[in-house]
């Protein structure tokens, strides 16, 4: 009620101070009234968002394509752990590095 009775000065409100209104039914929050610049930025953000996880889901095809295609290559045989490679590369290079300070 209290909003079609003060929806002239809120709408005031919104349109040239920039204000928000969260508007309640039975003390829950059922819709919003901003200005038409908010709603316009809320749903470029929408936008953004939907064609970020357009991208995201079109480069994980990209992914799982190239690890079915390595996978046929290798005849179904995964490939090492990368992060065992990198541990023994480290390993090696401390080694390496031990005799280099041992002579």
């Amino acid at each position: 009620m209290l909003l079609r009775q003060r929806a002239g000065d809120l709408l005031a409100r919104v349109r040239y101070a920039g204000e928000r209104f969260v508007i309640e039914r039975h003390g829950e929050a059922v819709a919003a009234l901003v200005s038409i610049d908010d709603l316009h930025r809320l749903e470029a953000a929408d936008q953004l968002a939907a064609a970020q996880r357009t991208q995201r889901q079109e480069a994980l095809s990209q992914a799982q394509a190239v690890r079915d295609a390595i996978l046929a290559r290798r005849g179904g045989a995964l490939l090492p752990d990368s992060a065992d490679e990198v541990r023994r590369l480290r390993e090696d290079r401390a080694d390496a590095l031990a005799g280099l300070r041992g002579h």
